[in-house]
């Protein structure tokens, strides 16, 4: 072992076992100007700075295991580190047939948010030789939650889309996909309506909202959803569109878009919810576009997640199954 007290060392090379300067020892290869030191598998340092080149600051330090009472890093001082937490954990659910669990991650602890994103099934569309109609779309909801109010397993159950039918039948509204957090604590996301398959309203189905699902007499789901007078919403679902323009389907922000009845008319946008079955579809941006609306044997199936159905000349399609997303992010970052 060599024992250097020294102030400055000039050296070309400096190779040694062991080296213990102050209250530093380590198995060291230092090799005097260059880019890169060597160091053991062990080092111990007593010090109040730690510099590289010029700099001591912008430093990498690459390692599987740090341990250090506290850390600070560009003046903010971190009292542990844990580099194998991850910074986001998500899962996400999509079979309706499923029995789903969602799992709380282990590192979570009870302040951590945990934010789940869902939406309710799309509604089935009716249609025949002479009457086709779309269905409304599922609503989106988005609730952020303490980690500490949900059980470390919950249930989570994923809406199937609702049946289409033929003339004079009544299509199926989608159903409900829900997240119970505990035994208390349930958050719902509604269905779209479906048409009622009637010559008397002639109509689409209304898009589900945050508190029931769309009806089959072009309301969209109440107490906020659009109805004969008023045909659009936020939280609820657009209210249906009559065939014919005399009725326009409503759009949502939240909601599911209304469909509509006919094939040249438009269905209901929405933002975050399932778009409405139309002859011209309605549109959505995070959730699914509604299924066509149309007089051949095209497609007519709404899109996941929470899309409504469209129709054709044989049948009413079926409209697109739900989704639950579910997102827990640390607090401490």
């Amino acid at each position: 072992m060599s024992i250097v007290n020294a102030v400055t060392i000039f050296a070309e090379n400096l190779q040694t076992a062991n080296i213990v300067a102050g209250n530093t020892s380590s198995n060291l290869t230092i090799t005097a100007n260059s880019v890169r030191i060597a160091i053991g598998s062990n080092v111990v340092v007593n010090s109040t700075a730690i510099s590289v080149g010029n700099s001591t600051i912008n430093t990498v330090v690459n390692s599987t295991s740090i341990a250090a009472a506290n850390i600070t890093l560009n003046g903010v001082t971190y009292s542990s580190i844990a580099p194998s937490t991850p910074m986001v954990d998500y899962q996400v659910f999509t079979n309706p047939a499923a029995a789903n669990f969602w799992y709380k991650p282990s590192w979570a602890t009870a302040n951590d948010i945990v934010t789940i994103m869902m939406w309710g099934g799309g509604g089935g569309g009716v249609g025949n030789s002479t009457f086709f109609a779309g269905a409304g779309g599922g609503a989106c909801v988005i609730v952020n939650k303490l980690a500490g109010e949900c059980n470390s397993i919950c249930n989570v159950v994923v809406a199937a889309g609702g049946n289409g039918a033929s003339f004079t039948n009544a299509g199926i509204a989608g159903q409900t996909s829900i997240f119970y957090a505990n035994s208390t604590l349930s958050i719902s996301a509604y269905g779209g309506g479906a048409p009622s398959g009637t010559l008397a309203s002639y109509g689409g189905g209304g898009g589900g909202g945050w508190f029931s699902v769309g009806t089959n007499n072009q309301i969209g789901g109440s107490p906020l959803g659009g109805n004969n007078s008023i045909y659009d919403s936020t939280f609820g679902g657009g209210g249906g569109g009559l065939s014919g323009g005399s009725l326009t389907a409503g759009i949502s922000v939240y909601g599911g878009g209304g469909g509509s009845g006919g094939a040249t008319n438009k269905g209901g946008n929405s933002i975050y919810g399932g778009g409405g079955g139309a002859g011209n579809v309605g549109i959505s941006i995070f959730g699914g576009n509604g299924g066509l609306v149309n007089g051949t044997s095209t497609a007519i199936n709404g899109f996941a997640p929470g899309g409504g159905a469209g129709a054709n000349s044989s049948a009413g399609g079926t409209g697109a199954r739900g989704e639950v997303r579910i997102w827990v992010t640390p607090s401490r970052i």
